[in-house]
């Protein structure tokens, strides 16, 4: 909730969001450690609690964590644009596991194994998880990065009204030390959360 009031001045013109935004996030947090632990038991694991233990900073604010709540608006499109025009760029995210909820616009589109783009239809009433980079690298590459891509829709009348999808970009506390769990890479040094994330900021807003 702490961090929650620092971006106050930005959202208090809007009655209810911050207690709307600390309930989803608190629910989140239970699906969360569900995750954690499908994820420590799918890695073979013996500690099913081993992702939570290093996540303290979802439930304690003084501890450094990078875990991000993001709303995301993509503002109508009022001019022409070519068929097949990108509304935001191929990319993965930076953490381990992102919580994306959609509204019913659609647009966006997955990569799968065989390089191929498949539409994630929006469907009421689920939750889209990706991996990220993070996970891929603690996974020792059997969880890769989910590259994804927000296409603008065909649909004319669609281009003229706005989207929005909401954001949980879930990680680890920026003091851990990751390095891959199982599989390739086992012999690659470490890295603390908080310098992997710096290290990805850095490259994708480097000019």
């Amino acid at each position: 909730m702490e961090r929650i009031r620092q971006s106050d001045d930005l959202i208090k013109e809007v009655p209810g969001l911050i207690t709307a935004i600390t309930t989803l996030t608190d629910e989140c947090h239970v699906l969360i450690r569900k995750l954690h632990n499908v994820l420590a038991r799918a890695l073979q694991l013996d500690d099913l609690e081993y992702f939570n233990k290093l996540s303290k900073g979802f439930y304690d604010s003084r501890v450094p964590n990078t875990t991000l709540l993001r709303t995301i608006y993509y503002p109508p499109i009022p001019e022409e644009v070519t068929e097949g025009a990108i509304r935001c760029a191929p990319h993965t995210d930076y953490l381990t596991i992102t919580l994306l909820f959609q509204d019913q616009m659609g647009g966006l589109e997955a990569l799968n194994a065989s390089g191929d783009w498949i539409a994630a239809t929006p469907i009421p009433g689920t939750i889209l998880v990706n991996t990220g980079d993070l996970l891929s690298f603690w996974s020792g590459g059997r969880y890769p990065a989910t590259i994804h891509r927000v296409l603008v829709p065909e649909i004319e009348t669609k281009k003229r009204l706005s989207r929005q999808s909401i954001a949980y970009f879930i990680g680890p506390d920026n003091d851990v030390m990751v390095s891959p769990l199982v599989g390739q890479g086992s012999n690659q040094e470490p890295v603390s959360t908080y310098d992997h994330v710096k290290r990805k900021l850095d490259n994708t807003y480097k000019f």
